[in-house]
């Protein structure tokens, strides 16, 4: 190399190791090479099928250093005894219990997706938190809460129930209407009207609901947010129910109540299908800040006579 003010000089253009472990003593890695190829050899040798995972995520086999003894004693179960039903907490292993797998369900779930058939697990039911469900554990149910808004109607005495959505599936309750509130204080200071049941939303999350077939028999009704995120959240609702209207979400309420507009941070990022024309519409108009900047009117703040006198009118 030849420089304006150091002059011509010869520089090393390459770096050349001899053998192995002079590399590894050049990283400081000696010691966590020689862990890995144990822990690789002690894997591969019960899971063949794992070898290659173990080339491919070395550090991640480094990681869990302390607890493969336990980890391949939990992989060696599922695969003897595929899709099990039952709880994590009636897996009676040595060392082994349910908060260990709960706190290990990412790398189970690399492992188990190579040790086991595919017909052993469910490719519908992804993330750590659809572990159970993905590899045929019984898992903690979906509770659905409701509440009869007809004067005087309970089941069995009871007028405020929470039931396993299976449960709640079965039902075909002797209602005509069925609306599902957004807000768990406006669910429970719902007017009481006629022949009505009042389900408590949970946001985005419809999934427990879907296979009620009854639903589909009653007069139908979403009561959300008036800003971007509850005509979304409206939208899917309407993908499992077409047949749903949605109550209290149309642009005169909106415009009547401009002294109760809030601040949406994150708006949705675009219109929803599902929708009506008018509710695509004002959900466009609130997104494109026709009225302001990132408003919204939560249903909360809706004078409460202005809700009875709407409700009245379906």
């Amino acid at each position: 190399m030849n420089h304006r003010e150091l002059g011509r000089n010869s520089l090393p253009c390459a770096l050349l190791f001899t053998d192995e472990q002079n590399f590894l003593g050049f990283l400081g890695k000696k010691k966590e090479y020689k862990s890995y190829l144990k822990l690789s050899e002690t894997l591969s040798s019960v899971f063949p099928e794992l070898r290659g995972w173990c080339l491919e995520k070395p550090h991640s086999l480094l990681e869990f250093e302390t607890d493969w003894e336990r980890l391949i004693r939990i992989l060696y179960w599922i695969k003897e005894n595929p899709r099990p039903g039952i709880y994590l907490r009636q897996l009676s292993l040595e060392g082994v219990d349910t908060k260990f797998i709960e706190g290990h369900r990412g790398i189970l779930t690399a492992l188990l997706d190579r040790v086991l058939p595919s017909s052993s697990f469910d490719e519908r039911f992804k993330g750590v938190r659809n572990f159970e469900k993905r590899y045929g554990f019984l898992s903690r149910p979906d509770l659905i809460r409701f509440r009869f808004a007809s004067p005087g109607d309970s089941y069995s005495g009871f007028s405020d129930l929470t039931v396993p959505a299976e449960e709640f599936r079965r039902m075909n309750p002797n209602v005509s209407k069925v609306f599902v509130v957004e807000n768990d204080i406006t669910a429970l200071s719902f007017p009481l009207i006629a022949d009505s049941l009042v389900v408590f939303g949970r946001g985005y999350h419809f999934d427990a609901m879907e296979g009620a077939a009854w639903i589909n028999k009653k007069e139908l009704y979403y009561w959300g947010d008036l800003d971007s995120h509850g005509f979304a959240i409206l939208a899917q609702f309407r993908e499992k129910y077409p047949h749903a209207r949605s109550v209290l979400m149309d642009r005169e309420c909106f415009l009547n109540h401009k002294a109760h507009w809030g601040r949406e941070d994150k708006p949705a990022p675009s219109v929803a299908k599902a929708l009506t024309s008018d509710e695509a519409q004002l959900m466009k108009d609130l997104i494109d800040n026709r009225y302001g900047e990132k408003l919204r009117l939560e249903q909360e703040f809706i004078p409460y006579e202005y809700v009875i006198d709407k409700l009245k009118l379906l």
